[in-house]
């Protein structure tokens, strides 16, 4: 099985109004940004899928979309990207472990520290 990672762009249907558009609008407004004619307020999804090729990938994406992703009463959706992730080999396959993070200075750990420095 092949990795790929789709990208769906969830809009709401051009007939509608949009009232987070409208809203956004108004406020560019009011911060000077004259210029704007329209804000349309949207979705963006991201979703990653195994499936042995990209036709495969691109049925059960659009199949995704069609069922739970997009409303069809009130939005469109359109596929924007779909790739195959190469894939990864090694022990570098997950996401890297969290960095350590040294104490807030002044806070609780940076007195606990202190004491323990103390009792060397």
């Amino acid at each position: 099985m092949k990795t790929f990672v789709a990208t769906v762009a969830v809009m709401p249907r051009p007939v509608l109004n949009d009232p987070q558009g409208l809203t956004v609008k108004q406020a560019l407004g009011a911060l000077g940004f004259a210029g704007v004619q329209e804000v349309r307020i949207g979705k963006l999804i991201r979703v990653t899928v195994e499936c042995p090729s990209l036709k495969d990938a691109r049925y059960e994406v659009t199949r995704m979309a069609d069922q739970l992703l997009a409303n069809h009463v009130m939005e469109d959706y359109q596929i924007q990207s779909l790739e195959e992730r190469p894939a990864v080999s090694g022990p570098a396959a997950g996401p890297p472990p969290p960095a350590a993070v040294d104490p807030v200075p002044g806070g609780p750990d940076a007195a606990a520290g202190s004491e323990r420095e103390a009792g060397r």
